[in-house]
């Protein structure tokens, strides 16, 4: 081994490698050392290739051959169909009444309250779990009851932990869900919104007056998302718009009571006339779409800020939304990474006190065995890595946003497994995959070699997403 990997490794308990195994190791003869660690390479690799087969088989079953097979949020709880866990009726309302009145259309109106609201979103959720690449382990708990749409069966599910969105490589396609907006003025019409379950993106619209005319509405997509008109040429029609989905003015977003009945006359009017420019105040009416639809389902944080300010009649009296997003929607790549790594670094920390125990130094007993060297290494990158993004997202200028609290761990503050409840269970509803995920697969396999990660710091925050392919 090189003289770089016998540099001291600072362990939970904050004690060094001792000189005599140090001096151990550097009697281990080269050729051997090489050897070795060309077969744990392709051991790390053939599992990692593992992990990801695992990660494709949750959204392998579901193909969308025909524009019915994609499905519509949100659905309504009637006669037939039981109420989940997650809607709360209060106290002392009638149950059924309270029900037909809020939660028996299969819409969302375009002046929603919070149990309206609430519900998109947890159908959303609940979505996202039979296609999600994993499910990071968390105290949420969502069950769905066995349900009939469209004639179809869906199976009661009871469901624990945080999902991540869908794994998909090269030769497998890109599967949708609409979300429906309903507008009673001018006459009445439908909003539908097209987006895409891998990423949660909102890609394309449609607008028409009655459901018989859905199958057949063209569908309009922004001019920075070409690709949609594409993919999904055989299902629909599609007509180029001069919208732009990238955040442009999202400081300048406000919330109030009638956000959304404007944003959908907005929208409206593009539909009928693709190729007018886009306007300020129709640009507004993108970036409400975008947060309310493509971000607030992947952030209970936001959604708890979007909350505060939506139900308000003078919405001009608001704060702006754009600090909230600059802090949590912005940063969910980010912020999905930093979770990943506290998993990876929870879990090699626990592996490595059993690792210790299996094979003890007996020169030392506060060291690793020499062979756990490299082991301990990695260990070590994880909690720094770890530890950097979390300072990170804590050093944010909105302290409240994610309160992550430090745990004393022999005399040293780290951030463990509070931050990672926190994080998980409170803070993000979906995960963005990375690579990462797969590295949380094959340590709860448990896989107990090495995985062969380079080291990075959070300053490479800043670096294009497409350098961020592992980290």
């Amino acid at each position: 081994m090189s003289g770089s990997a016998m540099a001291p490794v600072e362990l939970i308990s904050a004690q060094f490698v001792s000189m005599s195994t140090q001096v151990f190791i550097r009697f281990v003869p080269n050729s051997f050392a090489m050897r070795t660690t060309k077969i744990e390479k392709e051991k790390a690799k053939e599992q990692k290739e593992a992990a990801k087969r695992e990660a494709k088989s949750k959204v392998g079953y579901l193909v969308q051959e025909t524009s019915v097979e994609i499905p519509v949020f949100p659905y309504g709880y009637r006669n037939c169909i039981p109420v989940p866990d997650w809607v709360k009726i209060p106290r002392g309302v009638d149950r059924a009444a309270y029900i037909e009145a809020n939660l028996s259309t299969d819409y969302l109106p375009s002046t929603p309250n919070k149990a309206q609201f609430k519900n998109l979103y947890a159908q959303l959720r609940q979505h996202s779990y039979p296609i999600a690449s994993h499910v990071l382990q968390s105290s949420r708990e969502y069950v769905s009851p066995e349900i009939v749409r469209d004639g179809k069966i869906i199976p009661k599910s009871n469901n624990i932990g945080t999902p991540v969105t869908s794994y998909l490589d090269k030769d497998m396609r890109d599967t949708y869900h609409f979300i429906r907006i309903w507008d009673d003025n001018k006459g009445g019409r439908y909003i539908d919104f097209l987006r895409e379950n891998a990423s949660g993106y909102v890609l394309a619209f449609r607008v028409f007056v009655n459901l018989a005319q859905a199958g057949a509405a063209r569908l309009c997509y922004f001019t920075d998302e070409p690709e949609i008109a594409v993919k999904l040429s055989k299902l629909f029609d599609f007509a180029e718009t001069n919208l732009h989905s990238s955040y442009s003015i999202v400081k300048l977003v406000k919330f109030g009571k009638n956000s959304m009945v404007r944003a959908v006359d907005r929208f409206a009017r593009v539909y009928a006339n693709p190729a007018m420019k886009e306007d300020f105040k129709t640009k507004l009416a993108v970036h409400f779409w975008l947060l309310v639809l493509g971000e607030a389902p992947r952030s209970d944080i936001f959604k708890r800020r979007m909350y505060k300010t939506i139900f308000t009649e003078n919405e001009e009296e608001t704060a702006p939304i754009g600090d909230i997003y600059q802090v949590c929607t912005n940063s969910w790549n980010y912020s999905s990474k930093a979770i990943c790594l506290l998993r990876l670094f929870l879990l090699a920390t626990a592996m490595g006190a059993v690792l210790m125990e299996q094979r003890p130094n007996k020169i030392d007993s506060s060291t690793p065995h020499p062979s756990l060297q490299e082991y301990f290494d990695e260990l070590a990158t994880f909690r720094r890595s770890a530890q950097e993004r979390c300072g990170w997202i804590s050093g944010q200028n909105i302290h409240d946003v994610y309160d992550l609290q430090k745990q004393k761990v022999d005399g040293k503050y780290l951030y463990g497994e509070d931050a990672y409840n926190r994080l998980s269970d409170r803070c993000n509803s979906l995960l963005m995959f990375s690579e990462l995920v797969l590295m949380v697969i094959m340590r709860e396999t448990p896989y107990q070699k090495l995985l062969y990660l380079d080291d990075y710091s959070a300053k490479e925050s800043e670096k294009p997403l497409v350098d961020e392919a592992v980290f």
